[in-house]
């Protein structure tokens, strides 16, 4: 890459493996079924379709929203659009509200740019103003924000003018455009709108995004409509969307297989590979990372690090992936894919049984009682049920008991956020390290669930975060890798599990960015 006297996130921050949309069971481009949707062609306007996500919001406040495909994406996006997304070979971000992004000082200061002419819903402008109202909100600890790791390395932000917001870094970080796309700071909403609190804003909510709330019933269905004022026509193809949350997976195909549904955001690769034999449209969200349970370092049991390495070492994935999955899904052997530049090969799966109960007798012994374990999940698959068949495993063990203890995702949400749990259900899914390794790993890190705090692990972070050069990225990045697998903050069981399929029905457009947040502006069926 060419430098120039500025650091321009749109162009850097790219030397990293390729992202692709692959068909599930192949690699490479999309494999989508002819007989589903085939993603081809010229986009058709007009029409509706339905999307069935995995998450119910508790609010339409940007703030509350979580991002992901395991999140609330379809609504963020549709009500707010994004100020970026991402290019899915080689991570630069790609301009959609914001215009650009650059820094002259090393990624200590910021100026965000936004395109002239964008316009909330209700008429008013999108500018810088709006802009650091919502950041500014999001870094309050009083949201409860699930972006609060993000936004909390910025330390302020100022409005320079209409449409060029400037803030500055806690810590130098020439990588954090990558935090924007992983957060709910991508999506602005009016601050006229959010000051009438949320009652009023859940029963209209005013973005800038392609479609404005009709209608929300909670626990049943979003009415969406075309907003006519977006600024990027003719964008949305779409006279309207319906939103619906299903919990479980099986349910979500049935919806699919009687034709009562256009695209589905799942989690499960067995179901997966049903809808694709079937011919419908599969796509899968390639990520680094994986699934598991976050082991808690600030209270008894993980505490103790012999309790988490006997732990990590008693479970068999493989007898998970039976149990849960099939036997079809992908497991986690590292923490990041071998395609990627910084792979090393560090392995983050030990299972092993007779050096597991050893550690188990031993620390019996010491505290003369079992060592008793809760698991939190979540009350729907495949939370739920890995936690279960962890439970079955572990009841072969002598000296351990395991409980498992299940909740909506709220009150989850609300005891991962506060500590609140032994071993929690949770996902370090990414694509570029920066940010998320950082808020789940780092000491210092709002986000950090399991409570890790190392110093080795955190100046390696550190030096990941701030480093520009690729090789100087993959250094650190290996020893975190070293580190995160020594101390066990996780049990991976698998790997990221994000897919969509789509209807018969169904024309194209399928596009997401970030940890597989799906972008619906671009939707459109067939004719």
């Amino acid at each position: 890459m060419k430098r120039t006297g500025k650091t321009i996130l749109t162009t850097s921050v790219v030397s990293v493996a390729a992202l692709v949309l692959a068909a599930c069971g192949g690699g490479g481009d999309a494999d989508v079924s002819s007989s589903g949707g085939t993603g081809s062609g010229e986009p058709v306007a007009g029409g509706t379709a339905s999307i069935l996500m995995m998450t119910e919001p508790t609010s339409l406040d940007p703030a509350k929203l979580t991002v992901g495909y395991s999140g609330s994406a379809p609504v963020g996006t549709s009500l707010y659009g994004t100020l970026f997304t991402q290019d899915l070979t080689s991570y630069a971000l790609v301009p959609s509200i914001g215009e650009s992004l650059t820094s002259s000082d090393g990624g200590k200061t910021f100026d965000l740019k936004l395109r002239p002419g964008v316009t909330f819903s209700d008429g008013s402008a999108l500018n810088a103003e709006a802009v650091k109202f919502n950041w500014d909100r999001i870094k309050n600890p009083e949201m409860g924000s699930s972006s609060i790791g993000t936004a909390a390395q910025v330390a302020s932000t100022k409005v320079v003018d209409d449409l060029t917001m400037q803030f500055t870094m806690g810590v130098p970080n020439p990588n954090f455009g990558q935090g924007i796309t992983v957060s709910s700071l991508n999506w602005i909403a009016s601050p006229a709108a959010l000051e009438k609190g949320s009652e009023a804003f859940d029963a209209n909510p005013v973005g800038a995004g392609p479609f404005t709330l009709k209608s929300w019933i909670r626990q049943d269905k979003m009415e969406l409509s075309k907003n006519a004022s977006y600024w990027n026509a003719p964008k949305p193809y779409l006279d309207s969307l319906t939103i619906r949350t299903v919990l479980d997976s099986a349910q979500r195909l049935n919806t699919l297989q009687a034709d009562g549904v256009d695209v589905v955001v799942d989690n499960k690769a067995d179901n997966t590979q049903k809808a694709k034999a079937a011919g419908y449209g599969t796509y899968q969200v390639m990520l680094n990372g994986g699934n598991g349970f976050a082991l808690n370092f600030r209270k008894a049991p993980f505490n103790d690090p012999k309790v988490r390495e006997a732990f990590v070492k008693a479970i068999d994935i493989s007898l998970i992936n039976d149990v849960v999955y099939e036997g079809v899904a992908d497991l986690p052997t590292s923490l990041f894919n071998a395609d990627s530049p910084f792979y090393t090969g560090t392995k983050i799966t030990q299972f092993n049984a007779t050096e597991a109960q050893t550690l188990f007798d031993e620390i019996a012994a010491k505290q003369g009682k079992p060592v008793a374990i809760t698991l939190t999940a979540y009350s729907l698959p495949p939370s739920n049920t890995v936690a279960q068949a962890i439970q079955a495993q572990m009841s072969a063990y002598k000296n351990v008991t395991v409980k498992v203890e299940e909740f909506d995702f709220p009150t989850a949400q609300g005891k991962s956020l506060s500590g609140d749990f032994q071993a929690m259900s949770a996902g370090t899914n990414f694509l570029d390290p920066e940010t998320q390794m950082y808020t789940w790993f780092h000491g210092d890190s709002k986000g950090n669930t399991s409570g890790i705090n190392d110093s080795v692990l955190n100046d390696a972070l550190d030096t990941g975060r701030q480093a520009t050069d690729i090789a100087e990225r993959k250094d650190a990045y290996a020893i975190a890798q070293e580190r995160i697998t020594s101390l066990n903050p996780y049990l991976w069981y698998v790997s990221p599990q994000g897919f969509f399929w789509t209807g018969k029905k169904f024309g194209g457009g399928i596009e997401y960015y970030g940890n597989g947040s799906l972008v619906t502006e671009g939707l459109w069926m067939q004719p």
